[in-house]
């Protein structure tokens, strides 16, 4: 006695859920440049929520963000 050949159509295919990058992701995002923020300035401070936050540019040229 042979056993049946299991029935291929029955087989469900498996679901690929699309991942998205994060490059993807960036280019539906508001950029701003820094120059506008900072307007040639060294810092600024920007307002949320009620509360003062200092965005500055170090020597180096890097952006630090402090409360």
């Amino acid at each position: 006695m042979t056993k049946p050949k299991p029935n291929l159509n029955l087989i469900e295919e498996p679901i690929v859920m699309e991942k998205k990058s994060h490059a993807d992701v960036r280019k539906k995002l508001l950029t701003i440049n820094s120059h506008e923020l900072l307007k040639h300035e060294k810092e600024v401070f920007i307002m949320h929520k009620g509360d003062q936050y200092h965005l500055r540019c170090t020597r180096s040229g890097k952006l630090i963000l402090t409360k």
